[in-house]
């Protein structure tokens, strides 16, 4: 299998459109969140990854700098037929070493429950009592990143 990773941002439309059918994907479709919610204008403004496979986008997410220094992570997504490969433990790595690399010394986010365990996993902490959004139970975790 060959894996590429890729960083571009907001404002590259042919990537962004393979991002947006992951999401469609995996969240519109797969867990029933509405478009509006979804595709929220935030994308612009935000650094994205892509995860292909054998040339096909099978996982994506973004990042948005929220405080100097802080990264919050936000629709991190891998197509099903992809999952339980390991390619989530390799978009996250990727998105903290490039983390590292700008300085970014704290990765933030609202991560849905049914994934917390994934991101306890990397070292991510639990921040919060359980919450919803977008229908759906979330809790707040971060890790801070060696520099």
């Amino acid at each position: 299998m060959n894996i590429t990773l890729i960083i571009f941002p907001g404002s590259d439309k042919e990537r962004l459109a393979e991002a947006f059918e992951i999401r469609r994907e995996v969240f519109i479709e797969g867990q029933g969140i509405a478009e509006a919610i979804e595709i929220d204008g935030l994308d612009p403004e935000a650094v994205h990854f892509l995860m292909r496979c054998d040339g096909k986008a099978v996982g994506t997410c973004r990042v948005r700098e929220v405080e100097n220094g802080i990264w919050k992570l936000e629709r991190f997504s891998i197509r099903k037929p992809y999952r339980g490969m390991k390619l989530g433990t390799r978009l996250l790595e990727f998105v903290e070493s490039q983390a590292r690399n700008k300085g970014i010394y704290r990765i933030i986010m609202n991560a849905q429950l049914s994934a917390s365990g994934f991101y306890l996993k990397a070292g991510y902490v639990k921040d919060s009592e359980e919450f919803e959004e977008a229908g759906i139970i979330h809790i707040k975790m971060y890790k801070d990143l060696l520099l």
